[in-house]
């Protein structure tokens, strides 16, 4: 009998999901992971890596040893072009595979998260905390720095960013501009309300309701609403994300670019032996724990694709967990969001003092979550 293989297209949380739900339901099918990269980073945490060093080491694990152990064969690669049942490498070589996975995430525009295009990622561990230190230095070392976007990437980066500046014993000129009428409006407004008033403890100016225009000639900077020039040594966009979708055929996405699945994270348009999750499809929230909830669904489907089921009876439904948001404002502080709870109090202490590293470890089975140099 044949052995089916199963081709997962990146190497972070969607992948991992994918690769250690398919394991789990089945030992001895082939697995083919493409990811430039030699280790995973546990991207939550990419806002404060910068500028800690306990939190940089920590939230990295080596990729290799954990393809090892789960029996998956790692090429260091590219998908330049996924078809049916058959996919292009960014040298020219193909790869054949029975299902395949899409999780390639998604980009931003801030180096310092390390979400960019595949080609353009930092391929080693050094490297990429290399450019984490780098990053986190220009802010550090910046008289002022105005940061884009008060969603919670940009709300945990405006509270490092006070709270490492003030500890090192430099002037805190922060500003923070985000476009609507309040921040981290994932949470409710009671949530918002903490948010904002703990960045303005740290020395954070907060500007809401307004855009930034930035002059192409003299890279002035001045508030779109208000017209107010905008003093900024150092500026960091962190408004939202954009797709990754070069290797698909245009009929697979949706009218923003985003990889468009139905229910079982099978992609739209094909033939159902290919699938997405993570980021770079719009099913679940962008939230590791959301996909990493997903990781039973996702083997159990990908196992009855594997069958050459067609029939939805036989596919689970995708998971949807209930909304947790855990928002630090520096690294003593923060607020905790669900739909029934609003606090100051234990989860952001949690997350400060951890940042919920335990929570891929579990689910992905990994002893030691630093990468081995």
């Amino acid at each position: 009998m044949t052995t089916k293989k199963c081709l997962v297209i990146g190497g972070g949380f969607g992948g991992l999901t994918a690769i250690t739900g398919l394991r789990n339901k089945d030992k001895d099918v082939e697995i083919v992971l493409v990811e430039p990269k030699e280790y995973f980073e546990c991207v939550w945490a990419a806002y404060r890596s910068p500028f800690d060093q306990k939190t940089r080491d920590g939230s990295h694990f080596d990729l290799v040893a954990f393809c090892k152990s789960k029996k998956v064969t790692h090429i260091k690669s590219v998908v330049t072009a996924l078809q049916a049942q058959e996919a292009t490498l960014a040298n020219g070589d193909t790869i054949s595979f029975d299902v395949a996975v899409v999780a390639v995430g998604a980009q931003t525009p801030w180096q310092g998260l390390g979400r960019s295009i595949p080609e353009n990622t930092m391929t080693t561990l050094e490297d990429r905390k290399a450019q984490m230190v780098q990053a986190g230095d220009k802010i550090l070392t910046a008289d002022s720095v105005v940061i884009v976007g008060g969603g919670l990437i940009g709300v945990e980066l405006a509270g490092d960013a006070a709270f490492f500046k003030a500890q090192q014993g430099k002037p805190v000129d922060v500003t923070l501009v985000h476009s609507h009428e309040r921040l981290c409006q994932e949470m409710n407004e009671k949530g918002s309300g903490m948010v904002y008033k703990k960045l303005e403890a740290l020395g954070v100016k907060i500007v809401l309701n307004d855009k930034v225009n930035v002059d192409d000639e003299t890279g002035k900077l001045t508030l779109t609403t208000s017209g107010e020039e905008l003093k900024a040594d150092e500026v960091v966009m962190t408004v939202g994300f954009s797709p990754i979708n070069k290797l698909l055929d245009a009929s697979m996405l949706n009218d923003k670019g985003w990889v468009e699945v139905d229910d079982f994270f099978r992609v739209k348009g094909s033939g159902g032996n290919i699938f997405a999750i993570g980021d770079c499809c719009s099913l679940l929230p962008n939230s590791g724990n959301q996909v990493m909830g997903n990781a039973k669904v996702m083997g159990a489907n990908l196992k009855a694709a594997l069958q050459g089921e067609t029939n939805v009876s036989k596919f689970k439904k995708f998971a949807a967990s209930p909304t947790m948001i855990c928002a630090t404002t520096g690294a003593k502080a923060g607020v905790f969001y669900t739909d029934f709870l609003t606090t100051q109090r234990i989860f952001p202490g949690i997350k400060n003092s951890t940042m919920f590293f335990m929570s891929p470890k579990q689910t992905f089975g990994i002893k030691n979550f630093v990468a081995e140099k």
